[in-house]
This record gives C-alpha cells, sequence and structure tokens, in this order.
C-alpha cells in the first residue's frame, strides 16, 4: 500500500484529492493509505508545528494549502502580506525540507501553485508574489533532489473554490465573474480536474521540475488593461 499526505483538505482541490486516491482501489485496483492534513490538524503558518509533525515514510506529499486574499496594492496591509506569504510559501518551503526526507525513492513532491505566479495580476499582488515563489521552489528543489524523487507544480487556473478558505476573521469570497469571463473555456476548473492531474502526475515517470499549467487557456489572453 502507497502512502499520501496532502495539505488543505478541509475543501475545494485537496478535498478534491483525497477523495480520489481513497477510491483508488475501487478505480484501479490501487491501495493508498490518505493522510489528510487540513488546518484543524496542521497550521501550515506555524513553522514549529511543521517541524514537530510525525509522519512515516510517504510515496508522495502535496502541498496544497493555500489562501488567496483579493486585496489592490494600496489596500494591501501589513496583516494580509502576513497571511498570504505565510501560508502560501513560507509553509511550502519548511513543509517540504521537513518531508524531503521521509518521500521515498521515486516517490512525488508536488506543489499546488497558480498561474498567478507567472502572469502578473493587478488585484492581488500579494498572492502572485508568493505563488511564484512556490514556482521557482519547486524547481530549485528539483535540482537539488531530482535524482532520487520527482518534483513537480501544478498551477491551476481559477478553480470552483471560495477564496480565502480556512482564513479566520475573512469571509470566502466567490472568483469575480470578470476573472470567469477572461477564461477562454468561459468556466472555472472543477477541484476533481485538478485531482485528476495530481494522479496523473503521480503514475508518470518523467515529469520533474516542471509547471504544469491547468487553466482552461486563459494565459494564452492579455489579463486586463
Amino acid at each position: 500500500m502507497k502512502t499520501i499526505a496532502i495539505t488543505g483538505t478541509t475543501s475545494g482541490i485537496g478535498k478534491a484529492i483525497a477523495e480520489k486516491f481513497e477510491k483508488g482501489l475501487v478505480v484501479c485496483g490501487e491501495s493508498w493509505n490518505v493522510i489528510p492534513l487540513p488546518r484543524s490538524v496542521l497550521d501550515v503558518r506555524d513553522v514549529e508545528a511543521i517541524r514537530r509533525l510525525e509522519l512515516p515514510e510517504i510515496d508522495v506529499f502535496v502541498n496544497n494549502a493555500g489562501i488567496m486574499l483579493l486585496r489592490d496594492f494600496p489596500d494591501t496591509s501589513l496583516e494580509d502580506w502576513n497571511k498570504t506569504i505565510d501560508t502560501n510559501l513560507r509553509g511550502v518551503f519548511f513543509l517540504s525540507q521537513k518531508v524531503i526526507p521521509l518521500i521515498k525513492d521515486k516517490g512525488h513532491l508536488i506543489n499546488i501553485s497558480s498561474i498567478a505566479g507567472t502572469f502578473p495580476e493587478r488585484e492581488f499582488m500579494a498572492y502572485n508574489v508568493s505563488k511564484a515563489g512556490v514556482t521557482m521552489l519547486t524547481q530549485c528543489l528539483s535540482k537539488r533532489y531530482g535524482d532520487r524523487i520527482f518534483v513537480n507544480s501544478i498551477s491551476p487556473g481559477f478553480v470552483d473554490t471560495n477564496l480565502t478558505t480556512e482564513v479566520p476573521g475573512v469571509p470566502s469570497e466567490p472568483t469575480p465573474q470578470h476573472l470567469i469571463d477572461d477564461i477562454p473555456m468561459q468556466r472555472q476548473a472543477e477541484p476533481e480536474e485538478v485531482a485528476d492531474l495530481v494522479w496523473y502526475m503521480v503514475h508518470s515517470k518523467y515529469f520533474n521540475g516542471s509547471d504544469v499549467k491547468f487553466d482552461g487557456g486563459i494565459s494564452t489572453k492579455y489579463w486586463g488593461p
């Protein structure tokens, strides 16, 4: 039996990934031990909690936990910045440091980044910066550890989940319609579709140091004035 651990599994992409691998036995005869790490179990902003985290040897680790605060540049507070960077980037850095020694040879580390890490957007710059860091961190880790494990990132576009989920004191927000209108396919991705890509990546043996864009074509368009 193989083992996968996933952060941010309360809802959205993380929950869909956990459910996808839990169904592995039914779908294709593969049995997976799924270790969900929702915020109630692990606050990825807490570096000491990360260091205390106890995990067995694992085959796959997915850094999925993240937040997206819709804050224009002039309105971004220090608190907004810290929440975004600490959750989306610092947590990924120190979790990767913690789990890479636990990942079995030819196992996988997958980081959920975003096309916002590649393409600038005027409405949520702190988020852009955090995800750019995740994408670069992934490539650096692949250069450092790619001879032993597979290290990749997935950069979705807009996914049909409420933004800012699990942020205390911050209400969840739907994706603004004008951003959805810019997607050539005229819809957001479903969390299950991202989970399908994780499943495919785990069963591939040649993705390494890759950032896979999964955005319905929005990266081919100019993101507004």
